[in-house]
C-alpha cells in the first residue's frame, strides 16, 4: 500500500500560463508516488484485523522498479490531485498485480505515517491551502516498521458485532505505541455503523520489536462492557507464522484450524 497527500487547489494557477495542456499537481502527485516507492514498503491485511507496514518486508523495491514509470504515468494521466491509496497483490512467484486505487484517506494510514513521519491528514490540509507538496513533506526516508490493530467491537471468535455500552476504556502506552479513538468509558457503540472502536499502533526500529511491543499494548488494553477483537489479536501476534511474516490470503484460515487441532 502507497499513501500519498496531493496538492491542493490554486497551484495550478501559478504556472497556468507555462503549464500548458499539463496538470502540475499530477506530476506532483507523481513526484510524491516516486518518493514513497525509492524505498518500497508493504502494507499487510489480514481481514481488516491487523495491517503492518515496514520496509524490506516480504516486498524489495525491484518487484516495483520496472513498473513505478507506469503508475506514475497512470496518475497523471488521470490528472490526479488528492490523497490516495494504491493496492497491490503479491503471488507466490513474487509478481506483482494491481488490485485498486482507494481515492481517500483510509484506516491503515497511521502505519504509513509512522514509517514515514508524515502526517497525512495535516499535509492535506496544507496542500489544500495552497502550499508547495515540496514544501508540505520533504523528502522522505522511510525508517523503522509499524503494526496496526484494529480494535473491533465484535465477538473474538464468531466477528458477530456487539454493540453496547462501555464500562470501562483503558488505553496502553509506552514507547511506539499510538492509540486513535474516540471512545471512552461510558461510551455507546452503537449497531448502525463500522465496528470500530479504536486503532492501536506499534513502531519499532524492526519487525520483531514491533510486534513485542504490540503484544505488550494489547495485554495493557482494557475494555469492559463489549466484546472485541482484542483477544484475537493477542492470539495472533503469538502466532509462529505471523511472526515468521509467512503471511498470505489463506493466513487467517490455517490459523482457524491451527487453533481448532
Amino acid at each position: 500500500m502507497l499513501q500519498t497527500p496531493g496538492p491542493g487547489p490554486g497551484q495550478d494557477e501559478e504556472n497556468a500560463g507555462q503549464d500548458q495542456g499539463g496538470n502540475r499537481r499530477a506530476r506532483l502527485v507523481a513526484a510524491a508516488l516516486k518518493l514513497f516507492s525509492e524505498r518500497v514498503y508493504d502494507s499487510v491485511f489480514i481481514d481488516d484485523i491487523a495491517n503492518e507496514a515496514g520496509v524490506a518486508h516480504g516486498l524489495v523495491s525491484y518487484y516495483f522498479g520496472s513498473k513505478r514509470n507506469l503508475y506514475v504515468a497512470a496518475l497523471e494521466q488521470v490528472g490526479y490531485t488528492s490523497a490516495g491509496t494504491v493496492e497491490f497483490l503479491m503471488d507466490e512467484d513474487g509478481s506483482i498485480y494491481f488490485i485498486e486505487m482507494n481515492a481517500r484517506i483510509q484506516v491503515e494510514h497511521p502505519v504509513t505515517e509512522m514509517v514515514t513521519g508524515v502526517d497525512l491528514i495535516k499535509s492535506q490540509i496544507r496542500l489544500a491551502t495552497g502550499e508547495r507538496l515540496e514544501d508540505v513533506v520533504g523528502k522522505l526516508e522511510l525508517h523503522g516498521h509499524a503494526i496496526e490493530c484494529r480494535i473491533n467491537a465484535e465477538d473474538p471468535e464468531t466477528f458477530v458485532p456487539s454493540a453496547g455500552h462501555i464500562t470501562v476504556f483503558r488505553t496502553p502506552g509506552g514507547p511506539g505505541i499510538r492509540v486513535d479513538t474516540a471512545a471512552h468509558a461510558d461510551a455507546v457503540i452503537p449497531p448502525y455503523y463500522d465496528s470500530l472502536v479504536a486503532k492501536l499502533i506499534a513502531f519499532g526500529d524492526t519487525r520483531a520489536e514491533a510486534i513485542v511491543r504490540m503484544r505488550r499494548a494489547l495485554e495493557m488494553f482494557v475494555v469492559e462492557g463489549i466484546k472485541t477483537s482484542i483477544p484475537l489479536q493477542r492470539k495472533i501476534m503469538m502466532d509462529p507464522d505471523f511472526s515468521a511474516g509467512r503471511l498470505d490470503t489463506h493466513f487467517l484460515d490455517r490459523f482457524a484450524t491451527s487453533r481448532a487441532g
